[in-house]
């Protein structure tokens, strides 16, 4: 094969896999260009039809599948974070097999880039556990009981370490993951550049 044709080759492969849905922790899957169209089309805002030959689930057992209520799948959508789901006849929404995916995805990210609101109680809850803690200090109380405060404290701050403890991990795996996508992306282009350096240079 031609340096030319070998560089065509490997130039189409690397769009294709520029066309790879390149969210973190969700698996790689090729669009054709008829599906890129289709999706830019319901980021238009228009109601796709639905396919006969694709499983779709109702508002009510995606919310029971993800976990998220029916109202925060609507939010999704309203926001832009959820295409425009396929409707029925009747107006009720369809969700396909890669819209459950989007939403478990959309609920992974919130778990690493936030902090639930459970969590945020758990952390103000402990703060002023510690406020009660020390307005009931006294200098002058028995060992036994100085000890149980401090007992008590301990579990409070390792309770809040656990938390943060918990998204630094998560997120540190999440950074490796795109650190790795990076180094990959990189090798490419190099290949990409190394081709092209090779290619002949047409007489003038």
């Amino acid at each position: 094969m031609s340096t030319s044709s070998r560089l065509s080759c490997l130039s189409a492969r690397r769009a294709s896999c520029l066309e790879l849905n390149l969210d973190v922790g969700v698996k790689p899957r090729l669009y054709s260009h008829s599906s890129i169209g289709h999706d830019l089309q319901l980021r238009r805002g228009e109601i796709a039809v639905p396919d006969p030959d694709e499983a779709y689930l109702q508002i009510g057992e995606v919310a029971e599948r993800t976990g998220v209520t029916q109202r925060t799948l609507r939010f999704y959508e309203e926001k832009g974070l959820l295409r425009p789901p396929t409707r029925m006849d009747g107006g009720f929404r369809l969700y396909s097999e890669q819209d459950v995916k989007r939403v478990e995805h959309i609920r992974r990210l919130q778990d690493l880039l936030g902090v639930a609101l459970a969590e945020i109680k758990e952390m103000v809850d402990a703060e002023e556990v510690l406020r009660e803690l020390r307005a009931q200090y006294r200098p002058d109380s028995a060992i036994d009981e100085k000890r149980r405060q401090l007992e008590r404290a301990i579990d409070v701050v390792q309770g809040q370490y656990s938390i943060v403890k918990q998204k630094t991990e998560q997120m540190e795996e999440m950074k490796a993951q795109l650190k790795e996508r990076l180094k990959t992306f990189d090798r490419w282009m190099k290949e990409l550049n190394e081709l092209e350096a090779k290619e002949p240079v047409a007489p003038a």
